[in-house]
């Protein structure tokens, strides 16, 4: 049994810590990518084409939310991403949204969210 604990502690350590090293580097990538594209992005694009940067952003918000709590940080992010594509597809008319792009965006939300479901459903309770 104390074996068994044993490796579904590494399993929760693993998926958190890729989570929290990738969630970095990709919510330090989306905010460079808003944030510093800014000045350009305010005189260039219409209002219907402020969907990708504001989701993005959002997208970065969560994962730093997720730092303090997994699911709800993780939910946000993927939400946000879930929104960007529906909605590049739909409200902006984008034929083929860069789905590999998004996919590599939304990876640390879906660990965090695996993350909390696995630690969750692997907790025993004290007896």
């Amino acid at each position: 049994m104390n074996d068994l604990k044993h490796r579904q502690d590494n399993v929760a350590k693993w998926l958190f810590w890729i989570a929290r090293i990738w969630g970095s580097l990709v919510m330090a990538l989306l905010l460079v990518y808003t944030v510093g594209g800014l000045p350009y992005l305010i005189r260039e694009l219409s209002p219907r084409e402020w969907l990708n940067p504001l989701t993005l952003f959002f997208s970065a918000l969560g994962l730093g939310v997720a730092w303090r709590r997994e699911r709800l940080g993780g939910g946000i992010s993927l939400a946000f991403i879930l929104i960007n594509v529906v909605g590049g597809r739909w409200i902006l008319g984008i034929s083929d949204p860069p789905y590999m792009q998004l996919i590599v965006f939304a990876v640390p939300g879906i660990l965090l969210v695996a993350y909390d479901w696995y630690t969750r459903k692997n907790r025993h309770p004290r007896g």
